[in-house]
């Protein structure tokens, strides 16, 4: 079974905490009430400069007008767009695709 990674949004102190703090500090999460902090999982998927794409990533897709946002919901990744359609993460082209930003770090 495939390890599932995320990073974490600390809401107190408004910064992302990479995967890498998240997986060598397991008590992190711990200290974080429930509030304060949102885990965002990693879709496997990376985008044309190799980042990888989580969930509440804003990303832009050449093939598609508009910026969208990654869910995660019934087991699978989206990418939401303006217009309000989706499409399956699975099925886009990573070539196309780039993170610009998050919903957090606006």
């Amino acid at each position: 079974m495939k390890t599932k990674r995320f990073k974490v949004w600390d809401e107190k102190f408004k910064h992302m905490v990479s995967w890498e703090k998240v997986k060598y500090t397991p008590l992190l999460i711990d200290a974080f009430d429930g509030k304060d902090a949102v885990a965002l999982q990693y879709s496997g998927i990376d985008d044309k400069n190799q980042k990888e794409i989580c969930e509440g990533d804003i990303v832009k897709y050449r093939l598609h007008e508009g910026e969208g946002i990654i869910e995660f919901y019934a087991g699978i990744f989206f990418c939401t767009w303006d217009d309000q359609t989706d499409d399956e993460l699975g099925y886009m082209l990573t070539d196309d695709l780039q993170v610009i930003g998050n919903i957090y770090e606006k």
